[in-house]
């Protein structure tokens, strides 16, 4: 912000305020003049609007640097965030869809013994043999949402149906729970490229029995895995690959899947299994298995064709946009069966054309070519009929959204729903969970953790002692009130979808960076907040074993290879104060060797208290059912590698700290600036966005413009989208947004609480100005105060407005700013301000008086600094003898010698010998000149020397370069005048190198050689 952003050389703006989605693309970004949320206001409703008219999702959470601050703001303006974990998972009742439920003929089998295990899966890999066959395949697990943490498989669900064995459609259920290790026909069975196994999530599925089995006897690799989410995508029956089994069962089959907390799914698998239990799991794995069913009979999206829709009267639909990308809609094929038109409204309708009743909007800003480009939102409430393109259509089991509700919820409810999100696994406060929480007590002495024993313990450690029963005296009562309030019965710990980003708050308690525990302190600190998870970390440590390496020393010395492959979770209050406490108690008194002092300050302990208080606060706590990572890609030893979703460390060094670096332009006008953070926002997004949503680089121009034409014409040619194409929403698909990016516009209420005067034309030459005012909406710019005229208004108007203020402190800045807007602005001299401004520069103007009157004060003692002593200039030693008199005459004689002398000192001497100037007016005095005759006469005689021939190290070698010179013919560039230019330096000829022991030119040894006469 010092660089840029500047008016009249003054920062306009005091800040950039930046917000970034999941996929780290800049959704909102303003300049600011204070760190006061009430200037974004417009933006976050604008931000919010767009993502209702554009068909995605509210945000469900947000990080920031102030938690604490900010959290009645984005509750108040993003109220999805105010939402209830609880309540936002409800159900909507709808009973317009049946319940998917197991046939009458169908049966399910418990098998919890490795005997009845083989039995039952050795027929299935017997008839593999022969032939392909398809078997549905899932598995549960112990969850728990209040408390969640790593667990085990505890079952896997096998459907065998009819193609198997023509006499029973079953499903098998393998209890592993109480088994050491795999059966080996389930290994056989997984391993098996004749059997194709499908299920949701399938993959997690394997991934999560791999880490719960990880001896070499359980070793395996599974094969032919179908995941029907991304199956159900490519065949164009949803558009997003992480939408949730009971929205995909709603979709394709058409029918409810009973999920969420009135389920046995949260229960615990471990145990001897209920009836409701196991027909549950049977239910869960015959969904998949019949929705890969269903979604089989219809062909891949690039294969589908306009014959493939049916116009069916009342045939259900889903409408995309123009792009073919996203659904827009739901809807039903509409026949006119009574007066069978050609026309509808008057547009002709063609064989590649249907009309369509829809009764459900997911995108109300979507436009359609054939709807003369109007959003769907101008048509009204549904339903209504509109006029599309078949090939614009896919077919649907249900007819609207409300439909696909009744039997799904959000995504956040199932650890499971998202394929490409990691599972979290360590997120709870259960007591029954310490055992699979890796702390510092789960870990040996080689994974480099400090042994963290009771505060009491440590009397062996240098402490200052003193230091010590101080942090005990201010940390201890609230450490046991935090303690008191999270072990109360009755109190339910807040939840919150406001988290304090964790980074900041870990730099929060400030300690010397020379002290040297410093390193170690922060490290203990981190491993104490954010714990490991259990899974990565045997998988990881599995592998760096192989390696012959240890943990300890990779976490150290290659910590950003660990750090991509391990997530951090942090819990619940309760799970983390006590070793949060203890860390602190340990390091906070310990002096360093070689300095003698602690490690913390009595202002670290006070940091110290605030941070345990924030702890207790739960706004560092991860939410619960929200994963924060991303699975990237696997590595060559099968690895995870993850991208993190906490915090704000992307949008810090991402955006801002890029930002500076390569933004280039010092003292930036109005008008550059925009311009140019528009084109690094259209840069960032597309460089950063494209890879986080495809996992591949984005390789392509940034017209995009440009691109949405080329789409669009690919489009208009029925051709078939390339694949590069197929992931580009094309902007004019949409209709446009109210979203305005840099600097945010005034409010219609700050317009009328602060006297502000809307913007109109008025024609200023100034155009940076002009755009200032047209961007805020104003008819002045608001600007801090700057120039001399206001300056001096405000001098004259604070000392009436403390003398007559009856207003409270919050308003009285209110009062001032909107008497300064209707009275002193006039968009040349005065502009109109902020009361945050006008604060602002009332602490400058109270320190600006401070500081006179000290010196007023103090004037005695500053007088004197503000006399510098004066010395006179140093004068050159001259030699012994007196300088010599030169005559005029000789003075006169060396300014016409040579040009170049006269021309560099031409103003040394007096002019002419008769006239004097007085001593008193003299700019020389007389040493001065006497100095300066001296040293000018030298220089002449110098120049003379080197005008005539240069005399040599031997005599006849001077003498026969003086010959030859003066029988060479004289050269004149300009004019004849030949004594002019008779000072000019002659070339010679350079004597010949001579031998030392005969001086000879001729001799070898003049060359480095013996010399003759030695030979």
């Amino acid at each position: 912000m010092q660089t840029y952003f500047k008016l009249e050389n003054t920062k306009i703006f005091e800040g950039l305020l930046t917000m970034t989605n999941e996929f780290n693309e800049i959704r909102v970004q303003q300049f600011v003049p204070t760190s006061a949320m009430d200037y974004i206001k417009k933006s976050v409703k604008d931000m919010s609007n767009t993502l209702t008219l554009c068909g995605f999702p509210q945000p469900e959470l947000l990080f920031t640097d102030k938690a604490s601050q900010d959290k009645n703001f984005f509750e108040e303006w993003l109220p999805s965030l105010c939402e209830g974990i609880e309540s936002s998972r409800k159900q909507k009742h709808s009973g317009s869809l049946p319940v998917l439920d197991l046939p009458s003929d169908w049966s399910y089998t418990l098998h919890n013994t490795n005997n009845s295990i083989n039995e039952a899966l050795e027929a299935i890999n017997m008839i593999a043999e022969d032939k392909e066959i398809t078997v549905g395949f899932d598995s549960e697990w112990t969850y728990n949402r209040t408390a969640p943490a790593w667990y085990p498989t505890a079952t896997v669900q096998i459907i065998a149906y009819n193609d198997i064995n023509s006499n029973v459609n079953r499903v098998i259920i393998v209890q592993l729970s109480k088994l050491k290790n795999l059966p080996h026909t389930l290994i056989s069975f997984l391993s098996n490229t004749n059997i194709k196994k499908v299920g949701r999530c399938i993959n997690q599925d394997i991934s999560h029995l791999k880490a719960s089995y990880r001896s070499d006897h359980d070793a395996f690799e599974a094969q032919s895995i179908v995941d029907i989410g991304n199956f159900c995508k490519d065949h164009g029956l949803i558009s997003r690959v992480n939408t949730s089994l009971a929205e995909i069962c709603a979709v394709v089959l058409g029918c409810q899947l009973k999920k969420g907390s009135e389920t046995p799914r949260e229960s615990n698998w471990d145990r001897e299994l209920t009836d409701h239990q196991l027909r549950y799991a049977a239910l869960d794995s015959y969904c998949g298995l019949k929705v890969y069913l269903s979604a089989l009979q219809i062909p891949m999206l690039n294969e589908q064709n306009i014959n493939f829709i049916q116009r069916k009267h009342g045939s259900p639909i889903i409408l995309l946009n123009d792009d073919q990308t996203s659904d827009v809609a739901y809807g039903n094929i509409y026949v006119d069966l009574q007066h069978k038109k050609s026309e509808f409204e008057g547009k002709p309708i063609s064989d590649n054309h249907a009309i369509v009743e829809v009764t459900s909007v997911l995108v109300p800003g979507a436009k359609l070519q054939l709807c003369d480009g109007a959003p769907l939102s101008s048509f009204g409430t549904p339903p209504f009929k509109i006029l599309a393109r078949l090939n614009a259509m896919r077919p649907c089991k249900v007819s609207s959204r409300e439909e696909i509700n009744a039997s799904s919820i959000l995504l956040i409810d199932d650890p499971k729903n998202q394929i490409e999100i990691a599972e979290q696994t360590i997120t709870g406060e259960e007591e029954g969970c310490d055992n699979d929480l890796v702390n510092e007590d789960d870990l040996s002495n080689d994974l480099g953790y400090m042994e963290v024993q009771n505060v009491e313990q440590h009397t062996s450690f240098m402490e200052d002692q003193d230091l010590k029963a101080y942090g005990i005296e201010l940390l201890k009562p609230r450490y046991e009130k935090i303690k008191k309030q999270l072990s109360s019965k009755n109190n339910k710990i807040p939840t919150t979808r406001i988290v304090q980003d964790v980074w900041h708050a870990l730099k929060c308690i400030s300690t010397p960076k020379r002290h040297s525990l410093q390193v170690e302190f922060e490290r203990e600190l981190t491993d104490a907040v954010m714990l490991l998870d259990q899974s990565d970390l045997v998988a990881v440590t599995k592998v760096l074993e192989s390696q012959g390496k240890k943990l300890s020393y990779e976490r150290r010395k290659n910590k950003e290879w660990v750090q991509a492959r391990i997530r951090r979770v942090v819990p619940p209050p309760k799970k983390i104060i006590d070793q949060v406490y203890n860390v602190i108690m340990t390091f906070g008194a310990l002096k360093d060797v070689a300095t003698q002092q602690p490690l913390f300050t009595r202002q670290s302990w006070k940091e110290a208290e605030n941070f345990l208080a924030l702890i207790g606060s739960g706004y560092l706590s991860d939410p619960p059912g929200i994963s924060l990572y991303q699975v990237r890609r696997k590595d060559k030893h099968g690895l995870n590698v993850y991208r993190c979703l906490r915090g704000t460390n992307s949008l810090e060094g991402g955006v801002h700290q890029n930002l500076n670096r390569r933004f280039g332009a010092s003292n930036a006008s109005v008008r550059l600036t925009v311009a140019l953070m528009t084109e690094y926002r259209t840069r960032h997004n597309l460089n950063v966005g494209v890879p986080n949503h495809t996992g591949k680089a984005y390789k392509s121009h940034y017209d995009i413009w440009l691109k949405d034409k080329t789409q669009l014409l690919y489009l208009k040619l029925d051709d078939a989208l390339p694949d590069h194409w197929r992931d580009w929403r094309n902007s004019s698909a949409c209709t446009s947004t109210t979203e305005v990016f840099d600097i945010s516009m005034v409010t219609g209420e700050q317009i009328e609480d602060l006297g502000f005067t809307k913007y109109t034309e008025t024609g200023k030459k100034d155009r940076n100005i002009d755009l200032l005012s047209r961007r805020q909406g104003t008819l002045f710019p608001i600007l801090p105060i700057h120039t001399d005229a206001e300056k001096r208004i405000f001098r004259e108007m604070v000392i009436d407005f403390y003398n007559n203020a009856r207003e409270v402190p919050e308003n009285k800045w209110k009062a001032f700013a909107r008497k300064w807007n209707e009275m002193k602005a006039d968009g040349e001299k005065e502009f109109f301000k902020f009361p945050e401004l006008l604060k602002k520069y009332n602490g400058v103007y109270n320190m600006n008086i401070t500081l006179k009157s000290t010196k007023n004060l103090n004037k005695k003692y500053l007088d004197q600094l503000h006399q510098p002593p004066t010395v006179n200039a140093p004068v050159p030693r001259l030699p012994s003898t007196a300088a010599p008199d030169i005559s005029y005459q000789e003075q006169n004689q060396a300014q016409q010698g040579p040009p170049r002398v006269a021309r560099k000192i031409p103003l040394l001497l007096p002019q002419t010998p008769s006239v004097t100037t007085p001593a008193s007016t003299q700019p020389f005095s007389q040493e001065a000149l006497q100095t300066a005759q001296y040293l000018l006469q030298q220089f002449i005689n110098n120049n003379n020397n080197n005008s005539n021939n240069s005399n040599t190290e031997h005599g006849d070698a001077a003498e026969e370069s003086t010959n030859i010179a003066e029988k060479r013919p004289a050269i004149f560039h300009h004019g004849n005048n030949n004594e002019d230019r008779s000072h000019k330096r002659q070339k010679q000829k350079r004597a010949s190198p001579r031998c030392r022991k005969c001086g000879e030119t001729g001799c070898p040894g003049a060359r480095g050689q013996p010399c003759r006469k030695e030979q």
